[in-house]
């Protein structure tokens, strides 16, 4: 089960970012309803960010990655426009966000299902990569992650997804903040790219755009989730499978006070009355 987190979305009075709102709506809206069609019971296990079996609570980067955006709001709300620690500020967000992989695995994984695949608890598992000496896993960095949402989106027909992937995480602005590969100037946001390749600047009009579409792209989604939750306060029985070795069976979806699961196997059948089951 999951405890529900409530997530709204910002208002802006910009009718560039008004209309990447919209956008990012229709685009995971179409994601989460072509997935919900594929497979109910896959859909609903999509909503389970970051599942991991019986790990206890407060080990869930997807949690975190919630109460660190209010927190980083909150914060950037109490300062002064012209203080240059909100330049600063903003980067470490912009990271953040686009570091939120476990977040995104709830895309990832309705992406694996529209494609015929079925729900992983580890989707980026095959990004993982080895070090050659030690032998320890080497995590994926944020660029491999989003690299592999947007393509898995285009192959999967959701183009208008990868669009909005692409208008809001710039590469080259997350690394020069990772790796301090940057400078804070007058005239914007300075990438030397010190290592090799042709330097850039990313005046602060352009930063304020990525900024803003990059949480509202962690916005819309996390809200989504939420109002797919809140969709089963009416439980559901419904007819699906959890993996694919393990035949079909039925479910109960079921937004129980402010907790969500299913509960399935047992004496959950045709018959049951999906309002008669707790969890």
């Amino acid at each position: 089960m999951a405890e529900e987190q409530h997530f709204s979305i910002s208002e802006t009075d910009d009718p560039e970012l008004t209309g990447y709102i919209d956008r990012a709506m229709a685009a995971h809206g179409r994601l989460f309803e072509a997935t919900r069609q594929v497979d109910e019971i896959q859909f609903a296990m999509c909503l389970f960010q970051e599942m991991r079996g019986m790990r206890e609570a407060g080990w869930s980067t997807a949690d975190e990655a919630r109460t660190a955006f209010s927190q980083y709001i909150e914060h950037m709300k109490a300062l002064e426009p012209d203080d240059p620690m909100a330049v600063r500020i903003s980067l470490s967000l912009y990271s953040y966000l686009s570091e939120s992989a476990g977040v995104y695995e709830t895309s990832k994984n309705m992406l694996r299902i529209v494609t015929g695949q079925f729900h992983d608890i580890m989707p980026f598992r095959e990004l993982v990569a080895q070090h050659k000496i030690t032998g320890e896993q080497i995590a994926p960095n944020a660029n491999r992650i989003m690299k592999d949402i947007l393509g898995h989106a285009i192959a999967a027909g959701h183009d208008d997804l990868g669009q909005i992937i692409l208008e809001a995480f710039d590469a080259d602005l997350r690394n020069g903040y990772a790796h301090a590969d940057y400078v804070v100037s007058n005239e914007g946001i300075r990438l030397p790219r010190r290592n090799g390749g042709q330097y850039r600047v990313v005046d602060y009009e352009a930063f304020a755009k990525l900024i803003n579409k990059a949480v509202y792209f962690f916005e819309v989604l996390n809200h989504l989730v939420h109002e797919s939750m809140t969709s089963y306060t009416e439980p559901r029985l419904v007819y699906g499978r959890i993996n694919g070795k393990d035949p079909a069976m039925w479910a109960v979806i079921l937004r129980d006070g402010n907790r969500f699961g299913f509960k399935m196997g047992g004496d959950i059948g045709p018959e049951t009355d999906p309002n008669a089951v707790k969890i």
